[in-house]
């Protein structure tokens, strides 16, 4: 089993880090520091001997704060994961010119105290020049943090405002919620139910930041009224939600054509369990979070005609080499692991464009340094897994583009049925 820190406050606000899933017994490290340290100057001694004039060079210090035991933590410990995999195929690889990679990720258990407290840990205390975000909410509140520090933040959340307003610390790798809305609804309009009438829409979203967001900006840019869509519902779930008869009740009065649904799988599940129940007759359209096979071992038949948009590769697509690689890493280093989830497909691949602007910047390893690497990448290719990638000094969201794909509950995948859609900005 990984283990990873978590942070926890002090009742002066201060914070700790205790061990969760990827970590070493505190103890046992205490006992075996002496002999840590004899082998240590024995190996550097006999490293000097055997290359004379030649020293290791300063690690790369970068930080993660993840949900591991929060509400979203059954797809924030495969994002996780994904970023912690590649950045040990990397260490195991040799680094990245001459430099191996310290990785310092905290459970922040989806709560933003937690969540300011590891930053604030990870850069006074670790030094670290970028962190791997996770939350929508969180990750936009340190913003103006990592701006004034130049500490390089991915978010693990795609909304909008990650990106725009411009800011010039924040980056995103994967097309944003309200743009994967707005692919979704170009599906709908080119497949109306009914000829004549225009197309019926409701949208049904989480309380949190994640949920809120892209249905906030679609309201701002008029988006549903000026695609020609007729909006009959909109219904908010709680994050922690245990039952939701009431909302799915109301959408089915309203008679939504299309519902598209931004919610994680926990209350995702919840949810369209009791629109089941309730006979709710519309087509779910889900935003990429939805593309999670832990939720169809939830749902069972109930997702059957779920469809997702997918703004990368899943993990069962083989065909894709570089899926293939992601497989070729685990089968040698974790051969118990039999599914590669969207969401650790996303950290991976977050390891993938640190490691091109790492590559880029050279001997300049600092967070302005990589800043100005990343934002020299044009049309990055990832072996299939998603579209080219592309950042400049005026845009930091890699792709506009994604792939549609229908819930297969019998085999438990999805299966993309379009090719890349590139969503105008």
């Amino acid at each position: 089993m990984k283990k990873f820190p978590k942070v926890e406050l002090s009742k002066d606000g201060s914070s700790k880090v205790t061990l969760t899933r990827r970590g070493v017994n505190k103890m046992k490290k205490e006992k075996l520091f002496f002999l840590a340290v004899m082998v240590t100057v024995a190996g550097f001694i006999s490293g000097l001997v055997a290359v004379p004039g030649v020293l290791a060079k300063e690690k790369i210090k970068i930080g993660g704060i993840v949900d591991l035991t929060g509400p979203t933590n059954v797809i924030g410990v495969p994002f996780a994961d994904g970023a912690a995999d590649y950045f040990d195929k990397i260490n195991k690889e040799g680094g990245i010119n001459g430099r191996l990679i310290d990785y310092f990720p905290i459970d922040y258990q989806y709560k933003l105290p937690q969540a300011m407290a590891a930053y604030k840990r990870l850069v006074s205390q670790q030094n670290v020049i970028a962190v791997v975000g996770w939350g929508t909410g969180d990750c936009k509140a340190r913003i103006p943090l990592v701006n004034r520090d130049k500490t390089v933040q991915f978010t693990g959340g795609f909304a909008l405002d990650q990106t725009e307003p411009f800011t010039p610390y924040n980056f995103c790798h994967m097309i944003s919620y309200m743009h994967q809305v707005i692919g979704m609804l170009e599906y709908a309009k080119a497949h109306p139910k009914e000829k004549g009438r225009k197309v019926r829409v409701a949208f049904v979203y989480s309380d949190a930041e994640y949920g809120r967001a892209p249905v906030r900006n679609i309201k701002k840019r008029n988006i549903v009224d000026e695609m020609g869509f007729e909006l009959v519902d909109n219904e908010i779930i709680s994050q922690r939600a245990t039952e939701a008869v009431s909302q799915a009740l109301t959408l089915k009065k309203a008679k939504p054509d299309y519902t598209v649904v931004i919610l994680t799988s926990k209350p995702a599940s919840v949810f369209l369990k009791d629109a089941k129940k309730v006979g709710v007759d519309t087509t779910f359209m889900g935003f990429s979070f939805l593309g999670d096979y832990g939720l169809l071992k939830l749902l069972g038949d109930v997702a059957k005609g779920l469809m997702v948009a997918a703004p990368c590769s899943y993990g069962h697509e083989n065909n894709v080499p570089g899926i293939q690689k992601i497989w070729d890493y685990n089968k040698k280093y974790h051969p118990d692991r039999k599914v590669i989830e969207l969401q650790y497909v996303y950290g991976w691949l977050y390891g993938m464009v640190m490691e091109e602007g790492l590559k880029r910047a050279g001997d300049n390893i600092t967070g302005e340094g990589l800043k100005n690497a990343l934002e020299t990448i044009t049309d990055f290719k990832t072996g299939g897994i998603a579209p080219p990638l592309t950042f400049s000094s005026k845009d930091h969201r890699g792709s506009y583009k994604l792939k549609l794909s229908i819930a297969k509950p019998e085999k438990g995948t999805f299966e993309s049925f379009t090719d890349w859609i590139e969503v105008a900005k």
